[in-house]
């Protein structure tokens, strides 16, 4: 390209390109970085998002390739990537576990991102010659599910967690594709992330700039403050593309629609809040740490001891009464599947309910939701309360209970309240059942 960032953007801005990954990618805060040999979207210290790039390179780059790589950047931006990332980092609770969290994020964050580019209608063979890499490109790709032996289509955290078990199990068939790439370490999550560096340049790295020493509560800030930056950006691009009679890519246009909607449920905070809440309290029986009580009893080892306990279940209730219309019935779907997606790695245990509890069924991915409705009779608040007191006595004891309904029955009897926290999920037109007990927040009719 023989040209700087400034001038590759402002050819992409021109009346005759009107690139609009360009619009965004020239609002950002521009940052060199020197022997970076790549550039990417990053993060800065007060909350925003901003463009590392490495000026040698970007002379060395070919226009096309460096069209696509706008583009690239763009998506984590709508996807949310950096911010996703952070809330996951937040709960990591080891310097092992974070190290972990930075080897599987690079590698899913382009699959997810990577996928969103190949649905456009234009991804043409042209183009794959740059994406899949070529002799143009010395070796860089644009990482994609297939290569990983992934499904595609999937979202950020589903290809995270599927990477993070295959590392935990140091897993051969990872090791042997990676190794058919000419990747030779043991070590499959060195191995990952050796190839990741090779074919990108490993872009990824300011992400981690300014958030080594920061706290779980810091990292959540942070995430909320890049994803509310991100916005304002890309409403701003939208605003001024439209203005200059730019077109905005057809594939593009749902997904920003999504980006730029409020959430109806902040489901992500709330859950991260309990999450984090109850694994600081939650404790179980085992070896880590020996029971103080027992240290020198004659006789007696001091252990078993006690343990943090990181399981988190979610029982969600679903009102089936009559009074719930087949509308009302589907937005209490939509905030389960909400849930599902927000938070992979967590078990839910589904009740439905109307004036007796007619299903109990666990649910860890979307494809396990049942979505026949049974009831349809009266309302009765008190049998997933008084299942729930007889759960708690059990390993699958839930952490919480969310019950979507319209409210209009009493409120559970007293003696059957349960010592975990409630969420009254109400209907746009619901009441608050129970004004003294739980936490209310109510659904918005889209």
């Amino acid at each position: 390209m023989q040209t700087t960032l400034t001038e590759a953007l402002t050819f992409l801005l021109s009346s005759e390109q009107r690139n609009f990954y360009a619009r965004i990618v020239s609002s950002l805060v521009r940052i060199e970085r020197p022997g970076m040999g790549t550039m990417g979207v990053g993060l800065s210290k007060d909350g925003k998002n901003c463009l590392y790039y490495d000026p040698e390179f970007i002379k060395k780059m070919p226009l096309q390739e460096f069209v696509l790589t706008c583009e690239h950047e763009v998506c984590h931006l709508l996807l949310g990537h950096i911010p996703r990332y952070l809330n996951l980092l937040s709960n990591a609770l080891t310097e092992q576990e974070r190290e972990q969290f930075r080897v599987t994020m690079n590698t899913a964050a382009d699959c997810a991102a990577n996928e969103v580019m190949r649905a456009a209608k234009n991804f043409n063979v042209e183009k794959g010659k740059w994406f899949y890499g070529s002799e143009l490109t010395d070796g860089r790709l644009f990482l994609t599910p297939e290569l990983f032996n992934l499904e595609r289509n999937k979202p950020y955290e589903v290809y995270h967690y599927q990477l993070q078990k295959r590392i935990k199990d140091n897993d051969e068939k990872l090791k042997d594709i990676l190794k058919s790439r000419g990747v030779t370490e043991e070590d499959v999550g060195t191995a990952l992330q050796v190839f990741y560096t090779q074919c990108t340049g490993n872009a990824h790295q300011i992400w981690d700039l300014v958030t080594t020493e920061a706290q779980p509560d810091e990292l959540q800030g942070l995430a909320d403050k890049l994803l509310q930056d991100a916005k304002t950006h890309l409403q701003k691009a939208v605003d001024e593309q439209q203005k200059g009679r730019g077109t905005i890519p057809a594939h593009m246009l749902d997904l920003i629609k999504v980006f730029l909607t409020p959430p109806v449920i902040p489901w992500p905070s709330i859950l991260r809040q309990l999450c984090m809440r109850t694994h600081q309290v939650k404790q179980t029986r085992g070896m880590t740490r020996p029971s103080r009580r027992l240290h020198g009893v004659p006789n007696l080892l001091p252990f078993p001891g006690r343990t943090k306990d990181m399981r988190f279940t979610i029982a969600f209730c679903l009102d089936t009464s009559g009074s719930m219309s087949r509308k009302e019935l589907a937005l209490g779907f939509t905030e389960l599947l909400n849930i599902v997606r927000t938070e992979p790695e967590v078990t839910l245990v589904i009740m439905y309910c109307d004036a007796s509890l007619h299903v109990q069924y666990n649910v860890t991915k979307i494809d396990d939701i049942d979505f026949t409705v049974k009831g349809r009779g009266g309302t009765d608040f008190n049998p997933p309360f008084v299942r729930i007191r007889e759960l708690l006595r059990t390993d699958q004891a839930p952490d919480v209970l969310i019950y979507a309904t319209d409210g209009y029955a009493p409120a559970p009897d007293v003696e059957n309240r349960i010592p975990i926290p409630v969420i009254w999920l109400l209907t746009p037109t619901g009441v608050e059942p129970s004004p003294d007990y739980g936490i209310h927040l109510r659904m918005v009719d889209a």
